[in-house]
């Protein structure tokens, strides 16, 4: 645009000042369009380009002096101050537009916030209910259930082993347990006690969970170490609630170790943190996502609530639980214990 015009100015005849004076003016149009459309150093850029152009117009080609016309000279100051007049409305313009946009787009994120925590509070409620109506039916089943084993147990010393009915009883009696431990899981899901903290040897207390499941995992012939140091800071902690913890996962790894699992022990300047890693399979990606949500289990007869309980525990104790699976292969269990 700035050329055009330059074309027409310099092709027009000397003495046909007015139209100079017009086309003069013209200049202001790319100058105005150069701020708005490149922000402020465009609009100066091209002030100062129209500035040279009408300056060696008036002095080499009109020759006319500034004493002579002082106005047109001023004009030169004008296309500066437009220019960056006019580049600095721009650039506080797209300044206002960039924060808008940002504000927009932090206000959405808001939003989608704010509905993702009214869904989770809404399922939240309904999880509420369910587990009250669950710790109900629960506690209501573990009455009679206790009931039915006595009943069984007696009828079951009528008999001596090598009768078939002997066997009927003992099958009955380990499946009436099993219901037991899964009504037992459910009351400690759906409404789980405050902890009780008190100073605990973690390490002594992670030694009374694996002797107590020392005899499962001779079973399996799987080897079950223990890498752990008596210097352990204590820990405030409610130990039953911590033994069933580690009574859960250490069980889940056992189950699906090949032939080892290893319990060890590292910290940080904020956490204890507890491994448990078994050498079986990796844990596969969308399982990891999964083995936490109740009732969610791949082994047969699991009852799906021994991992959704150790986590809500550990939660309970401004801790956490992660999965990861070690270049060595197998999938590691840890157990972060906020320090005191």
């Amino acid at each position: 645009m700035i050329a055009v015009i330059t074309f027409f100015h310099m092709t027009t005849l000397h003495h046909l000042l007015f139209w100079h004076e017009i086309l003069g003016r013209l200049y202001y149009i790319p100058v105005i369009f150069s701020g708005f459309w490149f922000g402020r150093w465009g609009g100066i850029i091209a002030a100062i380009l129209v500035c040279d152009i009408f300056l060696f117009h008036l002095i080499y080609q009109l020759r006319i002096p500034p004493s002579q016309d002082l106005n047109l000279y001023l004009e030169l100051l004008l296309y500066i101050a437009v220019g960056i007049i006019t580049g600095q409305l721009s650039s506080a313009l797209t300044r206002e537009k960039d924060r808008s946009e940002e504000a927009a787009s932090k206000l959405a994120e808001s939003y989608d916030r704010l509905e993702k925590n009214i869904a989770a509070m809404k399922k939240m409620e309904r999880l509420s209910t369910i587990g009250e109506m669950a710790a109900g039916i629960a506690h209501e089943i573990r009455n009679p259930l206790q009931s039915i084993k006595g009943t069984a147990q007696i009828l079951e010393s009528d008999y001596t082993k090598d009768n078939r009915k002997y066997e009927m009883m003992k099958i009955l009696i380990d499946e009436i347990e099993r219901l037991n431990n899964l009504v037992n899981d459910v009351l400690l899901f759906a409404k789980p006690r405050e902890p009780e903290k008190v100073e605990t040897n973690i390490a002594d207390l992670i030694g009374r969970a694996a002797a107590i499941l020392q005899p499962d995992a001779d079973n399996l012939r799987i080897n079950l170490t223990l890498q752990l140091h008596q210097k352990l800071l204590p820990l405030l902690l409610d130990t039953e609630q911590i033994r069933q913890v580690f009574l859960n996962i250490t069980q889940n790894a056992i189950q699906n170790a090949a032939s080892n699992v290893k319990i060890s022990a590292s910290s940080d300047d904020n956490y204890l943190i507890v491994q448990i890693h078994n050498d079986g399979d990796a844990l596969p990606l969308d399982e990891s996502e999964k083995i936490f949500t109740p009732f969610y289990s791949t082994r047969p007869g699991g009852t799906g609530l021994g991992l959704p309980i150790s986590l809500r525990i550990m939660e309970a104790h401004g801790g956490k639980i992660t999965i990861t699976s070690p270049p060595e292969g197998g999938t590691s269990f840890l157990l972060w214990f906020p320090l005191r």
